[in-house]
C-alpha cells in the first residue's frame, strides 16, 4: 500500500487485497486445469510472463517524481542482511521438507547439520544488525532487518501473527484438495474448486479488514476476531466427516476459516502501515510479506510431517517400502494402489487431515495470544498518519524545487 494523499488510497489499499484474494482462488482453478489438461511444470512456465508484463507497466507508468525519502545508493543497502535472511529461511524449510517426505533421516548428519547452521545464521544476522545499529563505520548502511522494528512491541507481535497466519493459511489450501482426492476421490479441478469457500471468503475478510478501520483504528480488535475466527474455523474443519461426497458443513465450516484468515492478512498489513516509521515502511512491509511465506512454508511441511508418519505408522504392513517411498515424495502415487490399499489410505488420511487441523488449532490460540500483544490505548489513526505523509511529501517536493531552482 502507497499514500499519497487521501482515502481514496486507503480504498485502494483494501480493493487490492480483496484481489490478491481472488487471484488465489482462481489459481486453484487454474492449477487444476493445468494439471489436469497440460503439464504441473505450466504452472511455473507462466509465472514468467505474469510477472513480466505488471513489471513493465511499473516501470513506464510509475510517475519519476514521486520521492518522499531519500533515494537509497547500491552500495548502501544490507547485502550481508540479505544473504543471512535468505539462508535463515531457505535452509530449515528446505531440510525440514526432505525429512518430511524421508529424502534424509530426522537424526541423519545432513539434517542436524543444516538445521544446527540455520540457528546459527539467525543468531549472525541479529549481531550483524546490532552491529549496523551500533558502530559508527556501518552508519550509512540500511539494515535489511532493523532491530529497532523487530525490538517493537507492536510490530514484532504483527510479524508473528503474520507467520503462524501463513502456516495456517498454507496448511489448509495444501491440505483440503489433497483431502478431496484421497477421501473424495476428486480430480484435480474439482479439488481446487472444493477450496473456493475459504478463497472467496478471504477475499471478503481482506477488505472488512481495512474497511472496518476506515474512520477509526480498530486494528486491535479485528485482528484478534481474525484470530479467533481461524480458531473456530480450524476446529470446526477437525470434524467434517470422512464420506465419499463432502458433507455440506465443509464449505461453511471453511468460510469462517477464510473469513479470519483473510481478516488477519489485511489487518496485519494495514497494522504495519501504520506503526512502521516512514522510512522503515517498505522494509516493514517486505518482512511481514516474507514470514507470511515462511510460515506458509512451516505450515506445508507440517502437513507432509503428519501424513507420512500416519501413512507410516499405520500402512507399513499394507504398503511395500516402494510404495511407502513414492507416497512420501507424492501423495498422486495413490493412483497405482490397489483398491484395498487406497481404502486403507484413505482412512489414514481422513485422521491425518483432523491432525493437521488441531494443530491449526493450537496455531490460531498462539496467534490470538499475539494479537494481544497488539494493544494500545492511543493507537494511531489513518487520517493523522495520512496528514503526516503528507507533510513529508510537501516537504521533499519543496527541497527537490529549491534544488533544482
Amino acid at each position: 500500500m502507497v499514500f499519497l494523499g487521501g482515502k481514496n488510497e486507503v480504498s485502494a489499499d483494501f480493493s487490492v487485497n480483496f484481489q490478491k484474494s481472488a487471484y488465489i482462488a482462481y489459481d486453484c482453478i487454474i492449477g487444476g486445469l493445468l494439471t489436469t489438461y497440460a503439464s504441473w511444470r505450466w504452472v511455473f512456465w507462466i509465472n514468467g510472463p505474469c510477472a513480466f508484463v505488471p513489471g513493465l507497466l511499473f516501470f513506464f507508468f510509475w510517475p519519476n517524481n514521486f520521492q518522499i525519502l531519500e533515494r537509497v545508493q547500491f552500495k548502501h543497502l544490507d547485502y550481508v542482511g540479505i544473504v543471512l535472511i535468505m539462508l535463515g529461511t531457505v535452509l530449515p524449510v528446505y531440510i525440514v521438507n526432505e525429512a518430511a517426505v524421508r529424502e534424509y533421516a530426522w537424526n541423519s548428519a545432513t539434517t542436524i547439520s543444516v538445521l544446527i547452521l540455520s540457528g546459527l545464521t539467525w543468531i549472525f544476522l541479529l549481531l550483524w544488525q546490532w552491529q549496523l545499529s551500533k558502530n559508527p563505520h556501518f552508519r550509512l548502511i540500511r539494515p535489511q532487518l532493523p532491530l529497532r522494528l523487530i525490538s517493537d512491541r507492536i510490530m514484532a507481535s504483527v510479524f508473528v501473527c503474520t507467520f503462524l497466519t501463513g502456516f495456517v493459511l498454507h496448511l489448509s489450501i495444501i491440505s483440503i484438495p489433497l483431502r478431496a482426492q484421497i477421501v473424495n476421490i476428486y480430480d484435480a479441478i474439482k479439488s481446487g474448486l472444493l477450496l473456493l469457500p475459504l478463497m472467496g471468503a478471504m477475499a471478503v475478510g481482506s477488505a472488512l479488514g481495512g474497511a472496518l478501520s476506515a474512520k477509526k483504528n480498530l486494528t486491535f480488535w479485528t485482528l484478534n476476531a481474525a484470530s479467533i475466527f481461524m480458531l473456530i474455523g480450524s476446529g470446526l474443519m477437525s470434524t467434517i466427516p470422512g464420506t465419499l461426497s463432502p458433507a455440506a458443513r465443509q464449505w461453511v465450516f471453511e468460510v469462517i476459516l477464510g473469513l479470519g484468515l483473510g481478516l488477519n492478512l489485511s489487518t496485519s498489513t494495514l497494522m504495519t502501515s501504520l506503526q512502521a516509521e516512514f522510512e522503515d515502511y517498505s522494509l516493514a512491509q517486505g518482512i511481514t510479506a516474507q514470514m507470511r511465506l515462511f510460515g506458509g512454508s512451516t505450515g506445508v511441511a507440517a502437513s507432509f510431517i503428519v501424513l507420512n508418519t500416519k501413512i507410516q505408522n499405520t500402512l507399513g504392513s499394507v504398503l511395500s517400502p516402494e510404495q511407502l517411498g513414492d507416497f512420501y515424495k507424492s501423495p498422486a502415487a495413490i493412483l497405482s494402489f490397489t483398491l484395498a490399499e487406497k481404502i486403507e489410505v484413505r482412512e489414514t488420511y481422513i485422521d491425518a487431515f483432523a491432525i493437521d487441523m488441531r494443530i491449526c488449532i493450537g496455531i490460531s490460540v498462539a496467534s490470538l495470544l499475539a494479537s494481544l500483544c497488539t494493544y494500545q490505548r492511543n493507537p494511531p489513526s489513518i487520517q493523522k498518519r495520512l496528514d503526516d505523509l503528507e507533510k513529508l511529501h510537501a516537504r521533499s517536493t519543496d527541497i527537490s524545487m529549491t534544488a533544482a531552482v
